[in-house]
């Protein structure tokens, strides 16, 4: 009782931890296969009944959607009713469950008025415009209707009407700007601002890293040179030695340092044959 009574008067219960995880696995899970029933639809994905004959593919061809035919009806709805802002649905449920599962926090009912202001404005800025996504409208057989039926009848219908193609683009682009505020809780300008700061300092870092890895590699090529100076130094040293020690050989050996004398071609002499120039003296042995 002591504990009741010390709530206050219209304190909202935070949630348990164990139940904001398993609601934020379920946002993030529908989120991934609503984008994955976009990634590869085709009008082909369509069943021919009812009135999706008319936006299913006449060619024959056969679907190749993600999930599957679940996955073509998934994704011909958020296409129909939003165009090609239908991608943010999947976003904005991502969004949700990160909220949820990493934020441990409430999903406030300023983010839902930021997602569906973000739909409204980004689908009606789309049919405005009539510039983006025209070709892919063509090929999701929607023709000229980037903006889906929701932008069509919001930004094609009301506000072209109203305040013209212009004005229509400019209120729907300040209005998808608030509704990103809405939704994520940054301001623009702190947001850049911050962006400003977290890229200098990472500049900084970067910077610093590449200084420290020129300071290490200067002094890598000091040590080398240093050591090839050294490796010369000791070349030249043996070679000094060496030119010493062969000068105090030389000097305790001078014949060594003798002139060499120009050696006469070698000659056969036969010792049997008496010499012709010899005189023959009588009494003597021949």
């Amino acid at each position: 009782m002591a504990a009741k009574d010390n709530k206050k008067r219209g304190e909202v219960p935070e949630p348990t931890r164990w139940s904001n995880e398993i609601v934020g696995i379920i946002w993030i899970t529908v989120g991934l296969l609503l984008l994955l029933s976009l990634v590869k639809y085709s009008p082909a994905d369509l069943p021919t009944w009812s009135f999706m004959e008319v936006f299913a593919g006449k060619d024959g061809q056969e679907g190749e959607n993600l999930i599957g035919p679940v996955g073509g009806i998934l994704g011909f709805v958020q296409i129909l009713l939003f165009g090609a802002a239908g991608y943010l649905i999947s976003v904005g449920f991502i969004w949700f469950g990160i909220i949820k599962l990493a934020f441990d926090t409430r999903i406030w009912p300023r983010c839902v008025i930021g997602f569906s202001i973000l739909l409204l404005s980004g689908s009606a800025f789309l049919d405005a415009a009539n510039y983006f996504f025209t070709d892919w409208a063509r090929f999701c057989n929607i023709p000229n209707n980037p903006g889906g039926v929701i932008g069509e009848g919001v930004g094609g219908f009301v506000l072209t009407n109203v305040i013209g193609k212009w004005g229509a683009l400019v209120l729907t682009g300040g209005a998808y700007i608030v509704a990103v505020i809405l939704l994520t809780g940054q301001h623009p300008v702190r947001f850049i601002k911050a962006c400003y700061r977290l890229g200098r300092i990472k500049y900084g870092d970067w910077k610093e890293s590449r200084e420290a890895i020129a300071k290490v590699e200067n002094r890598e090529a000091e040590m080398m040179a240093e050591r090839e100076r050294q490796r010369e130094q000791r070349r030249k040293d043996r070679e000094t030695v060496k030119a010493a020690t062969a000068k105090a050989v030389a000097e305790e050996d001078p014949q060594s340092m003798l002139p060499l004398r120009e050696t006469p071609a070698p000659q056969i002499i036969d010792s049997s044959q008496r010499r012709v120039t010899e005189a023959f003296e009588p009494g003597t042995k021949p």
